[in-house]
């Protein structure tokens, strides 16, 4: 039986009388009839015909056909067609740059500015530069004060940015007495920053014929630039002159691996190299012909990533295999012995981290050490001739494949070591560590105390992101003024000075 159909609520009743009242609107207003919106069909395709002055591209393999020589489809080579051999395509694949390894180099500036003044409007880069060596300006900043170290320190502000290299920051380097930044790239540009030239078009002077791979290391001697980079040469740039020489080329003295890092001594008397191979090498760049004076060091397993000469004849590497170590640069063995030169060195310092070690630095002379591992740790050692303070504090240094891994830099203007290394943290900053206030000496095997980054965090330099919003991963001190200066990933050059 079915059900008797109850009667409709007051509600329903309501809704249906609103649908007969709004169906006569409609009909009133003629829209009673339902919008319909026909779809326009996709247009088709076009096959674009196959130009006849080409014949068509067909596979040999899926025709059956042994070989596609023969086939009548393709084009014949003209009879006087000479094969390029397979070093030239190699070689065009592997670098497109203008760089030279002749011994001579005429410098030639790759600035592009359109709005000069008419008193540098004549004068090259390289002129440029050679009138700013000599030129007798006072610096306007602060002479190092040793008594209040302190409220320098905490007062050191955002100054200026420049966009100095084209490409991924390696290297970076203060002039001793001027106001020049000099900075090198992943693709061999050097740039020189006249910081106190006010004009920002002439103020950065770039070059780019010297190096065609990263610029890992810059050194002012005498008004001239030594660098080195990872294509095995160290080129002596004068500005006056306006050309760049060739000190060493290791292909060719020693056929060595590539080369990683380089330092020079501070009266230019030799060079140590550190290559791929795991090796340290010593040359006289005042020979007439460039040679090895000693035997090469076997000082790592693997890639020797970093050298640094202090003023006493000590040589500090890193390398691959996480070792740092520092020898008497006097008790290599020279190429007239057959001695071993393992069993002759003498190592005054050597520590071993769990993983590589990408940089350390060490101070003039020779007892400060630091490193830093991708174990996210740094070393600092206060006296490397009696370690009894030693610390190991904890960084994050995992900079990942895009940045340059940070390396250590040391603050010279304060009595206690303080150390400058890149930050991952947010807000961008640069992190200046130094040992705890709380440190105590190493234990009786010499082993570094490990202490935490908040324990050892002596300031954290930073602007909120107002300015300073990159990391960056290699720093620089004047060593006469009170300026910091740090490169980051697209080449741009961030500078902090004292307020004071």
């Amino acid at each position: 039986e079915m059900k008797p159909a109850q009667p409709k609520s007051e509600y329903e009743l309501e809704r249906e009388r609103n649908i007969e009242r709004n169906k006569q609107i409609m009909e009133n207003l003629g829209l009673n009839t339902p919008l319909i919106i026909k779809k326009r069909a996709p247009p088709s395709k076009r096959k674009r015909p196959i130009s006849s002055s080409e014949p068509p591209r067909r596979s040999s393999r899926l025709s059956g056909s042994s070989s596609g020589k023969d086939s009548k489809d393709l084009v014949a080579l003209p009879d006087d067609f000479i094969e390029p051999p397979s070093s030239a395509i190699r070689s065009a694949v592997q670098h497109t740059t203008t760089c030279s390894r002749d011994d001579l180099v005429t410098l030639e500036g790759d600035n592009d500015n359109y709005e000069m003044d008419e008193e540098i409007a004549s004068l090259s880069a390289a002129s440029y530069l050679a009138q700013s060596l000599e030129e007798d300006i006072k610096p306007k900043f602060c002479q190092p004060n040793q008594r209040n170290v302190l409220s320098i320190r905490q007062s050191m502000r955002f100054l200026d940015a420049a966009k100095l290299t084209k490409e991924r920051g390696y290297s970076l380097k203060f002039h001793p007495e001027r106001m020049l930044l000099a900075a090198g790239d992943k693709r061999g540009q050097i740039a020189i920053w006249n910081i106190q030239d006010e004009n920002e078009y002439d103020c950065v002077q770039r070059f780019s014929q010297l190096h065609s791979k990263p610029v890992t290391s810059l050194t002012w001697m005498n008004n001239q630039l030594i660098s080195a980079g990872f294509d095995s040469l160290i080129r002596r740039t004068d500005f006056f002159a306006q050309r760049s020489i060739v000190l060493a080329d290791y292909e060719k003295i020693a056929h060595l691996d590539m080369t990683l890092h380089a330092a020079i001594a501070a009266d230019g008397s030799f060079i140590v190299a550190s290559h791929q191979d795991g090796q340290v090498t010593l040359l006289d760049p005042r020979a007439s012909a460039t040679k090895l004076i000693a035997k090469p060091i076997d000082a790592h397993a693997s890639k020797c990533h970093h050298v640094e000469i202090s003023n006493n004849h000590r040589l500090a590497t890193a390398g691959n295999d996480g070792i740092v170590q520092v020898f008497d640069i006097r008790s290599l063995i020279p190429l007239s012995k057959s001695t071993s030169s393992k069993k002759s060195l003498n190592t005054i310092f050597t520590y071993n981290h769990s993983r590589a070690v990408r940089g350390c630095v060490l101070s003039h002379n020779g007892r400060v050490l630091s490193s830093l591992s991708y174990d996210d740790t740094i070393l600092l050692v206060n006296d490397i001739d009696s370690p009894t303070q030693q610390v190991l504090i904890k960084h994050n240094n995992n900079t990942g494949r895009w940045l340059t891994p940070f390396k250590p830099c040391l603050y010279p203007h304060e009595p206690q070591p303080i150390v400058l290394v890149g930050s991952m943290d947010r807000p961008r900053a640069i992190d200046l560590v130094s040992f705890p206030t709380t440190s105590t000496p190493s234990t009786s095997g010499n082993r570094p105390r490990v202490a935490s980054l908040a324990s050892s965090l002596v300031h954290k330099l930073h602007d909120n992101d107002q300015n300073f919003r990159a990391v960056t991963s290699i720093h620089d001190v004047h060593s006469a003024h009170h300026l910091i200066a740090g490169i980051n990933n697209s080449g741009h050059v961030s500078l902090w000075k004292s307020s004071l």
